[in-house]
């Protein structure tokens, strides 16, 4: 089955902002192999493959390569709306190193632009939920162009900073990306490393300080000791990381695979959520974490498909 293009999605869907890009993996034994990428299309298949409808919102290239993109997303079954891009398709290079991803990212990427037109923003506001997790938050103009969309789509909004250090190219700007985004979010998802990349030294703090700007939950992922779910109450919801079998192959994906868990989630059932839903959907998310860290590459198209909502 396949979906449509600029259409976006049923009023139980997600719509992800974020990147699509080629993924060149470079293997131990020198071989490359290429895959469509990006954090932004690995969210939304994820969310896809739990069953909720789902849009992705990124440039996209008139080469030979972007047409290949396309047709990987609506083979996906996700809706793609594809904002102009003059640049060639981005690509990152990938390989592991002691189990987690090292990354470089092509000029393209690093000089991606997203700009909004009136129809992209009417699809943008078709879902649920709005969420950015692969964005150049150190560009404040293309920060406040989202906050504009936001705005006007009136949609509950998640970010993720989902912080790339070879893509950052002025940390402080960035940090300033995500506090002024935080001021339109209902949810921020951020882990430990997130703000170590960002030379946040408190970690608490940070979390206190985004629930003043107005953000109404923050879901902070601890890497070994689970997650945390902080609103303007407390924590409410600690899960631990759970027991599986077999061994990590690496943590990409895990990220995503929280992402998606928790923004269907909040698709269903919203984000006024009581502390044992909180927990139940953080178990969920480190439920599919896990599964996704014992899987080689942090690809969601390896998930099974859930039963599907209608678009």
């Amino acid at each position: 089955m396949t979906a449509s293009t600029g259409a976006g999605v049923a009023p139980s869907g997600v719509v992800v902002v974020g990147d699509l890009l080629a993924d060149i993996i470079e293997h131990e034994d020198g071989t490359r192999t290429r895959h469509p990428g990006g954090a932004g299309l690995n969210l939304a298949v994820g969310v896809r493959r739990l069953g909720t409808p789902a849009a992705l919102v990124s440039p996209v290239s008139a080469d030979r390569l972007g047409a290949w993109l396309r047709d990987a997303v609506t083979a996906e079954d996700v809706a793609l709306v594809p904002l102009t891009c003059a640049l060639p398709t981005g690509t990152a290079t990938s390989r592991r190193v002691a189990g987690e991803p090292a990354y470089e990212f092509s000029e393209a990427i690093q000089n991606r632009r997203y700009a909004y037109p009136e129809a992209e923003v009417a699809a943008m506001g078709s879902g649920a939920v709005l969420v950015v997790n692969s964005y150049p938050m150190d560009d404040l103009g293309q920060v406040q162009a989202l906050v504009d969309v936001v705005r006007r789509t009136g949609r509950t909004f998640v970010v993720d900073p989902n912080v790339r250090p070879t893509l950052v190219r002025d940390v402080p700007a960035y940090r300033s990306g995500l506090r002024r985004l935080a001021t339109v979010a209902d949810v921020v998802k951020l882990s430990l490393q997130d703000i170590a990349d960002l030379h946040v030294e408190d970690p608490e703090q940070f979390v206190a300080e985004l629930l003043r700007s107005g953000v109404r939950v923050v879901v902070l992922t601890r890497a070994a000791d689970g997650v945390s779910v902080h609103t303007a109450d407390g924590v409410v919801a600690t899960v631990p990381v759970p027991d599986r079998p077999g061994p990590v192959v690496d943590t990409m994906g895990a990220g995503d695979a929280t992402l998606a868990r928790l923004v269907c989630g909040v698709a269903e059932d919203g984000v006024d959520l009581d502390a044992a839903r909180w927990r139940d959907l953080a178990r969920e998310a480190m439920d599919l974490a896990a599964d996704i860290c014992r899987i080689s590459g942090g690809n969601l198209a390896a998930l099974r498909p859930t039963g599907r909502k209608e678009r």
